[in-house]
């Protein structure tokens, strides 16, 4: 089972995902290399499947006017995930958010990481320990402080 993937995941609109055959097939991605699908958790590849269905949203989805998820904040929720799954950090839970944005969140022994994406694809992050938030802010583009947050939730906290 494998997969044609882009590292970058900033490809134009991946179309007609399907399965066949036991391969995913994503039509119109410049194809960098292959990766067995048995290689990923398969908690990524549920990530992978719900951002895509977030595609899917109609306008005003949440009564609130709100559009679906813009390509730009797809990428980046899918280039967020892959770099959480490629560092051996917990897969998050997906969801999209009022105004055109998606959440990304892990909540583990008592700790809690929320990544928001906003519609211009800017970053938001919320750190949460014991239901107290501790820490908030704007997410640099660098990934040493997203490293550091994933070493956060993931620490053990017995």
């Amino acid at each position: 089972m494998a997969i044609f993937v882009d590292s970058t995941v900033s490809n134009k609109e991946l179309q007609d995902l399907s399965t066949q055959d036991n391969q995913v097939i994503c039509n119109e991605v410049q194809m960098e290399h292959v990766v067995d699908l048995f290689d990923w958790p398969s908690s990524y590849i549920e990530g992978l499947k719900t951002i895509f269905e977030l595609k899917t949203l109609p306008p005003n989805w949440d009564s609130y006017q709100s559009p679906p998820p813009p390509e730009n904040v797809l990428d980046t929720a899918k280039r967020l995930l892959s770099f959480s799954v490629e560092g051996g950090y917990f897969s998050p839970t997906i969801m999209p958010i009022s105004g055109g944005g998606v959440q990304l969140n892990w909540i583990v022994n008592g700790r809690e990481l929320s990544l928001l994406i906003l519609l211009d694809g800017s970053v938001e992050y919320l750190k949460v320990e014991n239901d107290l938030p501790i820490e908030e802010g704007d997410l640099p583009s660098n990934t040493h402080q997203l490293s550091e947050m994933m070493l956060w939730i993931s620490e053990n906290t017995d």
